[in-house]
């Protein structure tokens, strides 16, 4: 009796020690833009309407959504020695509104904290003052993820562009709402 429950015993570490282990959650990846939310109306696409959606802003001149997304990458998928976040989004220069927009791929150091909020360090040589400046015209005022279900990314940014109702530059708070694509 004393063989069988040591075999017993035995063949339940031998099973439970051969299940795979779940990967943890990680807020790696690339995120997609499913919102971009500004703090006032603004007219940025000169087709006469101003909406505080500048996704819907940004459709309308063909800039589309899946050209807007932040990576974020983990030490070994960018391979510097520390996690990386690269910002891909819609930027207007203030030399001249007639310009149009560019898309700039800004990319900083990522200091991850436990609960999913990201502070950003000098990645390369610095080109601003600070690293949250990754433009001229843009700051990240707030950066974080939120991991509650499906991870969901938050990225505030106080950005510049081109009020053509107003025909002037206006700063605002865009907030960006990005969830993570799934392969």
């Amino acid at each position: 009796m004393k063989k069988i429950s040591l075999l017993f015993a035995a063949l339940s570490m031998l099973i439970f020690s051969c299940q795979e282990e779940a990967e943890p959650e990680t807020i790696f990846g690339r995120y997609v833009v499913e919102s971009i939310l500004a703090d006032q109306a603004i007219d940025i696409s000169g087709d006469g309407i101003t909406s505080e959606d500048l996704l819907a802003e940004f459709g309308s001149m063909r800039i589309w959504p899946n050209s807007i997304f932040v990576s974020v990458y983990s030490i070994q998928e960018f391979n510097v020695g520390y996690p990386q976040v690269v910002f891909t989004i819609p930027f207007q220069a203030e030399e001249d509104p007639n310009f149009g927009f560019g898309h700039g791929s800004f990319g900083r150091r990522a200091d991850i904290a436990a609960d999913g909020s990201i502070s950003l360090g000098w990645s390369l040589a610095p080109d601003f003052d600070e690293p949250t400046r990754l433009h001229q015209t843009i700051t990240v005022e707030e950066l974080g993820v939120l991991t509650s279900g499906e991870p969901v990314l938050e990225l505030v940014l106080s950005q510049t562009f081109f009020d053509q109702a107003q025909k002037k530059w206006v700063d605002t708070k865009i907030t960006y709402s990005l969830r993570r694509e799934e392969f």
